[in-house]
């Protein structure tokens, strides 16, 4: 049996907690450690044949800069890699590539995978410290950059939250593009807001089923109302899981994909309905009841 590593899709901002909030996801990529003369990349799965095989590669990337801080050379192995993050859709791919790198290298080095590092080593090449964070250290998280411009994250307090599930549409929506969306300043009222929003989304997290809570906590203010012109059907969507009893959505990471929070199990007929609406927009949608995943990046038992 051959070393084999764990890394789960993120979901980041949760509304209000925009650049900060994120939680680690059930639905995981897998590295398999394999023998090999040199560094080779084997892909299968999600967006596979629209990936590099080279140094361009995120899961190379990561590789290399765990070697690149231990002072080591790339010892040669063959990366096996199974992708069921979808790439482009808001759901943490990019940061799960350089984590998988960075925990097959420790594998491989025979280190140990220590999230605090990690986190420090690879926020230079992903930018993303709310999809690194949870997809290093799992459940949910906080994260921030500190005094002296490092990096910093850290779990925060979850209970058993509400039935969760996605709506991973066809499309994708490059980063860069939801990024360039946003304005560069912000009525203060829509600050205030969402500093109120984030503080009960914290507490929310922690009390888990709470509808209350839930309710009051998914309101954005920030960043959701530049980005839903491209996102078709978004509006719809969010307003019909309203009427359908979900105690609220939010667009995850910069998009596409819907987030949705459910009041009764299971949580897949609601989705189901959802994405019949958005298939009136024209948009083809990919329901997926997940959970949070308790762990970060980690070797598999």
């Amino acid at each position: 049996m051959y070393p084999r590593l764990l890394v789960p899709a993120t979901t980041a901002n949760l509304g209000p907690g925009f650049d900060a909030l994120g939680l680690a996801l059930s639905l995981h990529n897998t590295v398999e450690l394999l023998p090999a003369d040199t560094l080779e990349l084997e892909l299968h799965g999600e967006g596979a044949e629209r990936l590099p095989r080279d140094e361009r590669n995120l899961v190379w990337r990561g590789y290399r800069e765990v070697c690149r801080q231990l002072g080591e050379q790339p010892p040669p192995v063959r990366l096996r890699c199974s992708l069921r993050i979808p790439l482009g859709r808001g759901l943490g791919s990019s940061a799960a590539a350089l984590v998988a790198g960075a925990g097959a290298a420790c594998i491989r080095l025979g280190v140990p995978i220590e999230p605090a590092r990690l986190l420090r080593w690879l926020a230079p090449l992903e930018g993303h410290l709310d999809n690194l964070a949870p997809c290093l250290l799992g459940g949910a998280t906080v994260a921030w950059t500190g005094r002296d411009e490092a990096p910093e994250a850290r779990r925060l307090p979850l209970g058993t939250l509400p039935p969760l599930g996605l709506l991973v549409p066809a499309f994708s929506l490059p980063t860069e593009r939801a990024r360039a969306a946003l304005p560069t300043h912000v009525p203060h009222g829509d600050a205030v807001s969402n500093v109120q929003r984030t503080a009960v989304l914290v507490a929310a997290l922690a009390a888990g089923d709470d509808p209350e809570l839930w309710r009051a906590a998914l309101l954005d203010r920030l960043h959701e109302p530049y980005r839903s012109p491209l996102v078709p059907g978004l509006e719809a969507v969010r307003r019909a899981a309203e009427q359908a009893g979900a105690l609220g959505s939010w667009l995850s990471g910069a998009g596409p994909t819907i987030a949705v929070l459910g009041r009764q199990r299971p949580i897949e007929p609601l989705l189901e309905r959802l994405a019949a609406v958005w298939a009136k927009h024209r948009v083809a949608a990919r329901p997926l009841a997940v959970t949070v995943a308790p762990r970060g990046a980690h070797r598999a038992a």
